[in-house]
């Protein structure tokens, strides 16, 4: 069975909903709803016409699974390091060291798959919901504005409907010294908040939402930067393949049926895999984490070391000289003594 795609099921799914009349759309709305009202259709038309001409322009990257958790792991060292900094502060300095591939740039995985490699690396288990309304997640980075970067997130939940973004970021850029500030705003789009005024929502659940975004957008849309550095960096531990986005049976089939926005809008892919170092660096991380549990749990003996001569006194009074010697074992080969990673930025 083939891999869904989410930027794919984006396109043919609004042009669907842009091409009738009724304003209706299938497996569209945040839990299926329709809006109602012409300033909210047409806000939502405006917004999804948006969308497909920017993915038709986007670079696209789709990160398999091996990929997504390569990326992810490199991601996780970097934000463990620069724990207790400020989320804009940190969002800022991983784009002063990367260079974007595009002006647009749509990066896409698996969200539901990294959930579970995250519990695997983490040695946790996932609560019985974590999975429910997990799907695919699509970033759309947006550098056209040369005074600000634009972040928007896409999802599908796991039956595969779409879910519009509630709001998108935005980081400033110093017009000067052309590099992103220390700080950032999230603007909303206006169709899902007429949405949930619809629905009567009280201010407070909306509040909820958008930090519950707010919260994915600024730990998640890390991965993308990552990935910018691994695209640049010569030793990546990456592969890539580019692909047409439709098959020549998906476009005859489209343009049969008059799909021009499948057509005209979906060009190509670039996938994403791991090659032979990355692999590497998945296993030595897993050793070194599983060599610091059983550390931290203290199952795992002392490092061979040397104990100097020293004098072993007895409750009898007996005094014993012992010689130099060593102690403990010697170090497993298996556990890694560095991991592999790109560098975050290249040398002035």
């Amino acid at each position: 069975m083939r891999q869904a795609i989410l930027y794919k099921a984006i396109v043919a799914n609004y042009g669907t909903y842009l091409s009738r009349k009724d304003g209706q759309a299938d497996r569209l709305d945040y839990v299926g709803q329709q809006l109602v009202g012409p300033t909210a259709i047409q806000e939502a038309k405006h917004f999804r016409q948006a969308v497909i001409d920017d993915l038709a322009q986007a670079k696209i990257y789709l990160l398999d699974g091996n990929a997504a958790n390569y990326v992810d792991s490199l991601r996780e060292d970097v934000q463990q390091r620069d724990a207790g900094r400020a989320a804009a502060d940190l969002a800022a300095s991983y784009m002063r060291e990367v260079e974007f591939p595009a002006d647009l740039v749509w990066v896409e995985h698996d969200h539901r798959m990294l959930i579970a490699d995250r519990a695997t690396r983490e040695g946790t288990n996932l609560p019985r919901h974590a999975l429910e309304d997990a799907g695919l997640r699509g970033y759309l980075y947006d550098l056209r504005d040369p005074g600000a970067l634009k972040v928007s997130l896409f999802r599908s939940d796991s039956n595969g409907g779409i879910i519009d973004p509630l709001i998108h970021l935005v980081f400033p850029c110093d017009p000067v010294r052309g590099e992103f500030l220390d700080t950032y705003e999230w603007r909303p789009h206006p169709h899902m908040f007429d949405l949930f005024a619809q629905k009567s929502t009280s201010q407070k659940d909306l509040q909820g939402m958008v930090n519950n975004e707010l919260s994915h957008l600024t730990y998640d849309m890390v991965l993308g930067f990552v990935l910018f550095a691994l695209l640049s960096s010569p030793e990546n531990g990456i592969e890539r393949e580019e692909r047409d986005s439709l098959s020549p049976g998906e476009r005859k089939t489209a343009a049969k049926f008059g799909k021009t926005w499948l057509t005209e809008n979906l060009r190509s892919h670039v996938t994403i895999r791991i090659g032979k170092e990355g692999y590497a660096h998945l296993r030595e991380q897993a050793a070194r984490r599983e060599f610091e549990r059983e550390q931290a749990a203290g199952r795992h003996p002392p490092t061979e070391h040397w104990v100097s001569a020293h004098e072993r006194r007895y409750k009898s009074g007996k005094i014993v000289m012992v010689r130099a010697h060593q102690r403990g074992t010697k170090p497993d080969r298996n556990i890694p003594t560095r991991v592999m990673g790109p560098r975050m930025h290249s040398p002035q």
